[in-house]
């Protein structure tokens, strides 16, 4: 099976000041199924967008114990999303997680981000999450094992609900 995939940002701004970003995440699937006799090519996609304004996150980030501000989960978000980024812009979004400053983003800190984007997240399924990049078993993420939950998409699967 071949997968191919599309991400797009759009971002609307007033007042000189971004009031809202809408990510549009596509998933194209190919798949060439042989028969006997022929071979056949079953295509199907599937869409997951996120859209959130800054009014909309400034009233679900009441509900959280230490939440970003809008921009500061912006920074964050982009990685997340976009497959490709600069590495301040991985520095920064790591540098917003952790929120301890202890140099690793725990479970409790990056559950404090995603409820916001996908409330259906548990700490059980960010631990499933992060044991594929863990390499030194602690159940945090360093810098470069943060760096590699997002290039291997790991970052947008947790944020689109996709099952590892």
């Amino acid at each position: 099976m071949d997968l191919a995939y599309s991400v797009k940002e759009k971002i609307h701004q007033k007042n000189n000041r971004i009031d809202e970003v809408i990510y549009e995440y596509e998933e194209s699937y190919q798949e060439t199924v042989a028969h006997d006799l022929y071979a056949k090519k079953d295509d199907r996609s599937r869409v997951f967008k996120a859209k959130i304004s800054r009014e909309q996150y400034d009233n679900l980030a009441k509900n959280l114990d230490k939440p970003l501000s809008f921009d500061s989960f912006l920074h964050v978000m982009k990685p997340f999303m976009m497959g490709s980024y600069t590495s301040d812009e991985i520095q920064r979004a790591f540098e917003l997680l952790d929120t301890d400053k202890s140099g690793t983003i725990d479970i409790d800190e990056l559950g404090a981000f995603l409820p916001i984007i996908n409330s259906h997240v548990t700490s059980d399924m960010l631990l499933r999450y992060v044991s594929l990049v863990d390499e030194n078993f602690d159940h945090k993420l360093n810098i470069n094992e943060f760096n590699d939950l997002l290039s291997r998409g790991i970052g947008r699967a947790i944020v689109c609900g996709h099952i590892y």
